[in-house]
């Protein structure tokens, strides 16, 4: 009882701490951050040889000011938000897409591609005309949901509306919001005359794939081109993804019926030392550590022993299924943990309220399938447990692998991601997908072995991290 209210005491310190920093202090992080990041990577673009952009688009940007015409609210709100220098690729990316170019954006997880399509498609919109007139496109309703709380107070600067599409909604929040945000079914869904809730997608003209090597490359691709063809407007498409598969870019833009039609550029922002290669890049403040279970040990057990060494700080606990998910949460949740489970059979309305629990501190681990692997934004995450390799089919994830352990070291923060292998298969897959990767300093994945038989050893370790 007394360590609970001890933790418990800690748990309240952490909230006030983080409330407790002013916008000067908050800038001045995100700054250092920033430069974390811009240190260790370079920009490669590409740009439509038929149609290249003019020479003033091609300069990076240093400061938002710089943008040509950005609407004084959005600069506001920018500042407001704590944002005061473009990270790299909104220094390169919002020159072209102001001007209405289509773009294809890679960046890794945490380095700002939310902000850059947010001030694209409002920069590009008539906030005065009241009625729908940009879509993004999410995988997952959590990735939406996240979407959406950043674009809403950008957008309301403006005197704009922007719509998350829900499948349990009765009716809308907007009347006529010139922003939707929803995953392809639900798009689909309210775009359709005969449909109860209707919103009108003839005159969308800004149309955003977030996650596209999920959406496009994956089993959403053939809902993402239905929504596509219902917009009959566009003008403008934005696609980005933390990985970058050859096959995206040929599918936007090559064949007879592309998904992107009219001029193109390419923005990547990878490793210093990555520039010939199509390696997906993590960032390198996270450190790899893989957990050998050895015949005579449970892999449960291994994870609750894991819990005991473990610093404060939110964690993510990714399993393959529905069915390990809620066994791990109702292990963690005897044991006294403050833990929540997700998986993608959930009502849209529980999902939202275990992502609100897990973002405003009230619970400290999500236990969750790769539903959670995508668009939880958590700044205080240190902590990724991958309890199981993640797999496609047969084969290793290596996708899956950057997003999951994506959800720590946001902005160059540090952070720690573990995968339990309970055999020699999934410690070469694991060896796979860290050959597949590569570090944003350049230098290949490192990762460590830990031994359950030397606790000490782990925990001394995890506490030179400073997570």
């Amino acid at each position: 009882k007394e360590e609970k209210k001890e933790e418990k005491k800690e748990e309240e310190k952490e909230k006030k701490e983080e409330k407790g920093k002013s916008k000067e202090e908050k800038q001045e992080d995100l700054a250092k951050l920033v430069s974390a990041v811009r240190a260790d990577v370079e920009v490669i673009t590409e740009h439509d040889p038929r149609n290249p952009p003019d020479a003033t688009a091609l300069v990076p940007v240093k400061d938002f000011t710089d943008l040509p015409n950005l609407k004084p609210a959005l600069l506001q709100t920018l500042k407001e938000s704590g944002f005061d220098r473009p990270t790299p690729v909104q220094e390169r990316a919002l020159p072209l897409t102001f001007l209405k170019r289509n773009i294809i954006a890679q960046a890794p997880s945490g380095t700002g591609k939310t902000i850059t399509f947010t001030l694209s498609l409002l920069q590009n919109i008539d906030e005065k005309k009241q009625y729908p007139q940009a879509v993004v496109v999410s995988p997952t309703l959590e990735l939406a949901h996240t979407i959406h709380s950043v674009i809403s107070p950008f957008a309301r600067s403006l005197g704009a509306q922007c719509q998350f599409v829900r499948k349990e909604m009765k009716e809308f929040e907007h009347k006529n919001p010139q922003v939707i945000v929803g995953t392809p079914g639900k798009l689909f869904a309210v775009f359709q005359r005969r449909s109860r809730l209707f919103l009108d997608p003839s005159r969308i003209g800004v149309f955003v794939v977030d996650e596209a090597d999920k959406l496009l490359a994956g089993g959403l691709a053939a809902e993402t081109k239905k929504v596509r063809s219902m917009c009959k407007n566009v003008k403008q498409t934005i696609l980005l993804s933390a990985t970058f598969e050859k096959n995206i870019a040929s599918f936007a833009l090559a064949g007879a019926n592309p998904f992107i039609a009219g001029t193109w550029s390419i923005v990547r922002v990878v490793a210093k030392n990555n520039t010939t290669q199509l390696k997906s890049s993590i960032p390198k403040t996270i450190q790899h550590h893989l957990v050998e279970i050895k015949p005579n040990e449970n892999k449960m057990d291994v994870l609750s022993q894991l819990f005991t060494v473990f610093q404060s700080g939110q964690t993510f606990v990714f399993a393959n299924t529905k069915r390990d998910v809620e066994n791990i949460h109702a292990m963690l949740t005897r044991e006294g943990h403050h833990a929540v489970a997700l998986s993608g059979a959930m009502s849209g309305a529980d999902r939202e309220e275990i992502f609100r629990q897990f973002r405003t501190l009230e619970k400290r681990i999500l236990v969750c399938t790769n539903v959670g692997s995508r668009g939880l934004d958590i700044e205080g995450c240190t902590t990724v447990v991958n309890y199981d390799v993640p797999v496609e089919g047969e084969q290793v994830d290596v996708p899956t692998y950057v997003h999951r352990a994506g959800r720590t070291a946001r902005m160059g923060r540090n952070g720690l991601c573990v995968t339990l292998c309970t055999n020699n298969r999934e410690r070469t897959g694991m060896e796979k997908i860290f050959a597949q990767c590569v570090s944003t300093d350049g230098e290949e994945i490192k990762w460590g072995d830990w031994k359950m038989d030397d606790m000490d050893a782990i925990e001394e370790q995890i506490e030179k991290m400073s997570l």
